[in-house]
């Protein structure tokens, strides 16, 4: 059996602001056998059920398991505009009682969303992402962020939170979720989007927006949670080209699906994808452009001390670009006519090329009867 928890979000009728009066933020549940058939939802939690001092911004509840004991974690925003996570205990998922309260020592944000809480590599690792954290130089560019804490500490005792590390640089990735599967991975998917920013999506007029990232496998290597597209992903890809492109050379990849790889150790580069994005490194920065593509997105930045290699997954209106096999990533939106699906540099590099037009799958009444494969028009 499936158990399911979401926010219950209902605004009563009066002059409220929605903020700290006039708002229900309950926690519901519901179960399924088979993730399709959904039975009638149930109410475990309401307003007061949490601490006195919060707001009314109380939600996006995730479970974690540890020895028998189930832990939910809660975005929350206290009353005094300060950001963190409630943590609830319960033995059957059905009774919760207050636990903990996951923070930092010095405001940080006025509001924690979407936290997941899992173990990865004998490491508890809190993802969140903060709302009203002020830009530092180069960190924290987006108006909401996304990343990680390190969770020190045991769940039945004393917690502290590490250092916030971002997640994602790029400038649309938000509420990420993971999941461990059958083979014990941890996967992450994330919304390719983010709410209340000034830049748009064209697609709007055609009555959609926003998308979701490919899977990610997470894994930890040097204390850093890294992160890559999944095997499965990759066995879905054709090979097109393998070699060096020179300095100033062009290669036309023809189609905007496809997944290249760059690997050079310069100290600076250039990079020109599609038809106006730019991958410019120079002095430990990398510099991501977009022009009349972005519709209003600009310039994001990483602060990285070498570049060995750049992974690029495109696709017709997304970018996911991974830096050193996953120690970064940067995630995008871009609009283009797609009728330029280029990649040229200004220094001589080894390219790799795979193409991700179309992917081959069978159906489980035609497994062996012969019959030909149904083709798909995307690997999206």
């Amino acid at each position: 059996m499936l158990i399911y928890n979401n926010t219950g979000n209902i605004k009563f009728e009066g002059d409220h602001d929605y903020i700290y009066q006039g708002r229900g933020h309950y926690v519901n549940t519901f179960t399924s056998q088979d993730g399709i058939t959904f039975s009638e939802k149930r109410n475990v939690m309401k307003n007061e059920d949490y601490p006195q001092d919060m707001s009314c911004h109380v939600r996006d509840p995730k479970i974690y398991e540890e020895n028998g004991t189930y832990y939910m974690v809660l975005g929350a925003r206290t009353r005094e505009d300060r950001g963190l996570i409630l943590v609830y205990r319960s033995l059957n998922l059905n009774d919760w009682t207050f636990h903990a309260r996951l923070e930092k020592d010095e405001p940080f944000g006025y509001m924690w969303e979407c936290p997941d809480l899992f173990e990865l590599d004998g490491k508890k690792v809190l993802l969140t992402c903060p709302q009203g954290v002020e830009q530092e130089g180069y960190r924290y560019e987006n108006l909401y962020q996304n990343g990680y804490f390190l969770v020190q500490g045991e769940l039945e005792d004393q917690m502290t939170l590490s250092e916030f590390t971002e997640l994602d640089h790029g400038f649309d990735f938000y509420a990420p979720q993971t999941y461990q599967d059958a083979k014990g991975r941890r996967i992450l998917i994330g919304w390719m989007g983010l709410p209340d920013v000034d830049y748009t999506n064209p697609t709007v007029e055609k009555g959609w927006q926003h998308a979701l990232t490919l899977p990610r496998k997470l894994w930890f290597e040097q204390d850093r949670l890294y992160q890559f597209p999944i095997e499965e992903i990759l066995s879905l890809e054709q090979d097109l080209y393998m070699g060096e492109l020179k300095a100033n050379d062009l290669y036309d990849v023809k189609t905007p699906c496809f997944h290249a790889t760059l690997s050079n150790d310069a100290d600076s580069f250039c990079i020109d994808l599609r038809e106006d994005a730019c991958l410019q490194y120079q002095d430990g920065l990398l510099t991501f452009s977009l022009e009349d593509s972005g519709y209003g997105r600009d310039q994001r930045h990483i602060e990285i001390k070498q570049i060995h290699t750049i992974d690029l997954f495109s696709d017709t209106s997304s970018l996911e670009i991974f830096i050193n096999n996953g120690e970064y990533a940067l995630t995008t939106r871009i609009y283009d006519s797609m009728k330029m699906n280029s990649i040229a540099i200004d220094r001589s590099m080894e390219l790799q090329v795979r193409t991700m037009d179309h992917y081959t799958i069978e159906r489980e009444e035609e497994k062996g009867e012969g019959n030909e494969n149904e083709r798909c028009n995307s690997a999206r």
